[in-house]
């Protein structure tokens, strides 16, 4: 028996142009945008909207074309606490290889 894990997703515009698109095109799909200031796991208060995962989906691809489009992504485990989502963390998906301090060649 597995828990069943509920994500939830928010975006934090970063500017007025962003806001505003963001704001808009959550009306216009009848999204309910929820925007408040909340305390992240680091320990700042963010001004965040609440979306679904398939809005945050065509916001990202949105950003592809429009390089104003400027914004953070924030996840929710369960109640847990707001963190910068890391697959998002910079604009760019960095993959860093992690090796175990055993598997490491050491000096001759």
């Amino acid at each position: 028996m597995s828990k069943e894990r509920i994500t939830t997703w928010f975006l934090e515009p970063i500017g007025g142009y962003s806001n505003e698109l963001i704001v808009k095109a959550l009306n216009e799909l009848s999204e309910e945008a929820l925007s408040f200031g909340i305390e992240c796991c680091d320990g700042k208060v963010h001004s965040l909207v609440s979306c679904s995962h398939g809005f945050k989906a065509k916001v990202e691809e949105s950003r592809q074309t429009d390089r104003n489009l400027k914004f953070r992504v924030w996840t929710r485990e369960g109640n847990g606490p707001i963190r910068l989502w890391k697959g998002f963390a910079g604009g760019k998906k960095k993959m860093k290889r992690c090796i175990p301090s055993h598997w490491k060649a050491t000096p001759a």
